[in-house]
């Protein structure tokens, strides 16, 4: 299915945000290494008040992106059938 191919789509939004930009600091929740592994900025675990973004990544049982800290979806990769990976602008006010 559509969420087995995630970490394709995870490893684009690492090339996406190499492209736009770089030295941002991402916070990855899920598929940390796929992201890691070919973004060239600081990928972390945690929120911390230099994040920018998030990489929200859905699977079986994370079927919608968690909105919490989302201020703005950026940029959305997946299949023709669904959007499975987003690049969101995080709000650091929470």
């Amino acid at each position: 299915g559509v969420y087995e191919n995630g970490g394709d789509f995870v490893s684009k939004s690492a090339f996406y945000l190499n492209q736009n930009d770089i030295n941002s600091e991402v916070y990855v929740p899920n598929n940390f290494e796929a992201f890691s592994v070919f973004f060239g900025g600081k990928s972390v675990r945690e929120i911390t008040p230099k994040t920018k973004y998030i990489i929200y990544n859905l699977d079986i049982d994370r079927r919608t992106y968690d909105e919490k800290y989302c201020k703005e979806i950026i940029k959305t990769f997946g299949s023709l059938e669904k959007e499975v990976v987003a690049i969101c602008k995080i709000n650091n006010d929470k």
